[in-house]
């Protein structure tokens, strides 16, 4: 249990009525250094999507990415981009060869536009590289470096501080004559840099199968300032995969590791241990909507005020009092008022907390039993001193016997009691000791009686003729689920939401004053391999011919543009249905056993109608009553 790294909550914001529908985001602040030296403006040749660029535009186009990437994961992220080894200067130390970009500031479309607007002829007209002859490139770097650290000095002091450092100069001292000095100094400005609790990340932009040798001098400073946090990558990984992951990570630093809920579980009397929630699975969305003001274009703020009806006054929130709206025709109950005491009271049925009920086998869970997504409970040893050696008994017995634990789940005291299934997990390692699933157990939230639907009982609904493929038919289909299968390395959870990517690509569009693209430009994961497709169109045809010999009707969907055809329309092909499902009704074994009840209305006026019965009212029951009376099933 100790490789899950439960240490990542922020407790100083957690009580015991914390509670929460999603992970929290930490602020961080990112410095991008960019080395600006004359070596940074060759073009890479070997990379066929680079092979125009240099290496100094394309860490320019990581920074914009990231600024990017971060206006739509974590808005409240700053990030700052910093040149060293220029000819001009300007930082607020006034740092020789040091040119600060963009401050440190939360990301906006003015600083994403300020980056695709520097051009490198922009760029060595105003702000020039350093020329050949006056080049020191560790002098740089070391004011680089301290330039950053008053940056972190000045903002926020508990945000994670990252510094994102592109250059392909892989020994800043050859060539100096004072260069094993400078490193000492470069040196001592990380051991700074670490105690202030930054992390640095070195990106050596070099073409694929170039040599990048980091013991000449960079190891001894990522090494300083490593952070076993975040993802790391190797030396040999070539200029595509480096930046493509650290795109990738920015995409997925949207989500911390916070526990959403810390609670007890009770498992009998005076016997509790404190453990925490975590989300594992939540469907993305787009942003909740935000109103602005508009003359100033300043975010608005909305406040609840509760107004007498009688009197207009404005009354506090105490003396306010509720009602529950009834069921049905709502004239005929009087309201009943609730102060909000009384409100709370009647909806906290039980306090809150996890109880155990007992344990079950596993083979009594079946695959359908979710209400809602699953959370992962792990002990928190924080809150309740032996929590984590009774949790891992509990676990390590339910693995053993193969059993969950059943038990009741209260959120908060305004949640309903819901019963839930404690599965434990088993530690899963690769075959390089890493781990791939923590140890702890799956809390699934099980329906209740009111929760589960029949619908494959219902004759109405499944149809009255129950149908059976034969033999070649299901050989036929054996062959197209064969032949169609997906690889084994597509993975569901890989692919991007095309609604959010496109609703985030209309926005970037419109705020960067771009055209909007055409959404058939848009990468979407869930369209079709048309052209695979095609190659298995003999074994689909197999199967259609098996499934509707010649001269059968095949299902169609409508063509577009009929849907007022198709509305017409809808009530006579309604009731053909209805008529053709009477016809194949036993309706004497129905109205011997009662289940007359068990059929649509549609269906008993179709019997009613061809037997040229009345059709008038809307009671199942007055139709069921003059069908037995028809059928001679008096009362």
């Amino acid at each position: 249990m100790d490789y899950y790294d439960a240490d990542a909550v922020d407790f100083d914001q957690e009580d015991a009525g914390f509670d929460t529908e999603g992970y929290a985001s930490s602020k961080e602040l990112i410095v991008f250094l960019i080395d600006a030296h004359r070596s940074m403006f060759s073009k890479i040749q070997e990379v066929k999507e680079y092979e125009d660029a240099t290496c100094f535009e394309l860490a320019l186009r990581v920074a914009k990415d990231m600024l990017k990437v971060r206006i739509q994961a974590s808005e409240s992220d700053e990030i700052a981009v910093v040149f060293y080894g220029t000819e001009t200067s300007q930082n607020p130390s006034q740092f020789q060869n040091v040119h600060v970009f963009l401050d440190l500031d939360v990301p906006d479309a003015m600083r994403i536009c300020s980056l695709d607007e520097l051009t490198v002829e922009k760029f060595q007209s105003e702000i020039q590289s350093q020329s050949v002859s006056k080049e020191r490139p560790v002098e740089a770097l070391k004011y680089a470096l301290w330039t950053t650290s008053q940056m972190f000095a000045s903002s926020a002091s508990k945000a994670s501080k990252r510094i994102f450092l592109l250059t392909n100069n892989e020994d800043p001292c050859s060539g100096s004559d004072v260069g094993e000095a400078l490193r000492t100094q470069v040196i001592a400005r990380a051991e700074e840099l670490r105690d202030a609790q930054v992390a640095l990340q070195l990106f050596a932009l070099v073409p694929p199968g170039a040599q990048f040798d980091h013991d000449k001098f960079w190891r001894s400073v990522t090494d300083i300032l490593k952070d076993e946090s975040q993802d790391s990558w190797e030396d040999g990984s070539d200029v595509l995969t480096q930046l493509d992951a650290l795109l990738h990570s920015a995409r997925r630093c949207h989500y911390k590791k916070r526990a959403t809920t810390s609670t007890r579980w009770h498992l009998g009397e005076n016997l509790e241990i404190a453990v925490q929630l975590f989300t594992l699975l939540r469907k993305a969305d787009k942003g909740a909507t935000v109103f602005l003001d508009g003359k100033t274009n300043e975010e608005l703020r909305s406040e609840t005020a509760y107004v007498c009806q009688g009197t207009g006054a404005i009354l506090s929130d105490v003396s306010c009092s509720y009602f529950e709206p009834a069921s049905g025709d709502k004239s005929r109950y009087p309201k009943v008022l609730f102060h909000k005491d009384e409100m709370r009271a009647v909806r906290c049925i039980r306090p809150p907390g996890l109880t155990l009920l007992g344990f079950k086998p596993l083979s009594c869970l079946k695959d359908w039993h979710q209400v809602s997504p699953p959370s992962f409970v792990f002990p928190d040893e924080k809150q309740v001193k032996g929590s984590t050696t009774a949790f891992i008994a509990f676990h390590d017995r339910m693995l053993a016997s193969k059993k969950f634990a059943l038990c009741r789940f209260v959120r908060n005291e305004r949640a309903e009691p819901q019963l839930v299934a404690l599965v434990p997990q088993q530690e899963v390692l690769d075959s390089f000791g890493a781990q791939i699933e923590p140890p702890g157990m799956q809390m699934i939230h099980l329906p209740y009686s009111d929760d589960v639907r029949y619908p494959e009982i219902d004759r109405s609904v499944i149809g009255f003729e129950i149908k059976r493929a034969t033999e070649h038919q299901i050989a036929q289909a054996r062959k197209v689920v064969k032949g169609i299968s997906l690889p084994a390395e597509f993975i569901s959870y890989e692919c991007a939401n095309p609604a959010i990517e496109r609703h985030y690509q209309v926005i970037e569009a419109v705020a960067l004053q771009k055209p909007v693209p055409d959404v058939e430009d848009m990468t979407d994961d869930t369209v079709p391999d048309v052209e695979g497709m095609r190659r298995h169109l003999p074994i689909v045809q197999a199967f259609k011919d098996a499934v509707y010999p010649h001269g059968a009707p095949v299902p169609s969907a409508p063509k577009s543009g009929k849907a007022s055809l198709a509305g017409s329309k809808r009530k006579s092909s309604d009731n053909a249905d209805a008529t053709a499902c009477a016809a194949s009704v036993d309706w004497h074994g129905l109205a011997e056993n009662g289940n007359l009840g068990s059929l649509t209305n549609k269906v008993l006026k179709a019997y009613l109608q061809s037997h040229g019965l009345p059709c008038s009212g809307s009671r199942k029951a007055d139709f069921v009553e003059r069908i037995r009376e028809h059928l001679g099933y008096r009362k």
